[in-house]
């Protein structure tokens, strides 16, 4: 199950230019455009919940850092990849795949003004 959370956004930095992204949960019909950061877990106050057994209460963090968009694990038990490397801490350069434990769920991210990727 994928939920993104009724609570409000987070203010945004506003001397910084944001850069919208659009997040797809692989294998499900769900995306989602993103101007600012995002909790990811199991957890019902994550930004988006995914119900999954290899993804954590708190699991990962996307968020913008300047000009670059970043995914940051929060000390989950089973890791964050992404291009098959577990991070602590990622840039996100260019559309990337992030994976949420060896096993567990596969995101893809994209700037909205990326060529489209098939």
């Amino acid at each position: 199950m994928f939920n993104f959370s009724s609570r409000p956004p987070r203010p945004s930095a506003p001397q910084q230019e944001r850069r919208q992204l659009q997040l797809t949960v692989v294998g499900t019909a769900r995306s989602y455009d993103l101007d600012d950061s995002v909790i990811i877990g199991s957890h019902a106050s994550c930004d988006l919940q995914i119900n999954d057994d290899k993804v954590g209460g708190r699991h990962a963090e996307i968020y913008q850092a300047g000009p670059l968009w970043w995914i940051r694990d929060l000390g989950s038990v089973d890791g964050t990849f992404v291009r098959g490397e577990v991070v602590e801490a990622e840039p996100l350069e260019g559309p990337s795949e992030i994976q949420l434990g060896a096993d567990g769920p596969i995101l893809f991210l994209r700037g909205l003004d990326d060529a489209r990727v098939e």
